[in-house]
């Protein structure tokens, strides 16, 4: 299964479709596999192929 749970208490504009950002700019993975109680690579090798991704070089 691939399953995550987000608090979105913070973002009360958020809804289904809207778009994430899991770890990125200004979001370094490292803080979120801290705050996951992992390793930043566990967390890469978690993502299956069904989640799209879009990788900006900006």
């Amino acid at each position: 299964m691939d399953m995550i749970a987000v608090d979105l208490t913070a973002a009360p504009n958020a809804k289904v479709g809207s778009d994430v950002t899991l770890w990125g700019k200004g979001l370094p993975v490292e803080e979120i596999a801290i705050a996951a109680k992992t390793i930043s690579y566990e967390l890469f090798c978690q993502v299956t192929p069904r989640v799209e991704r879009i990788i900006s070089t900006v």
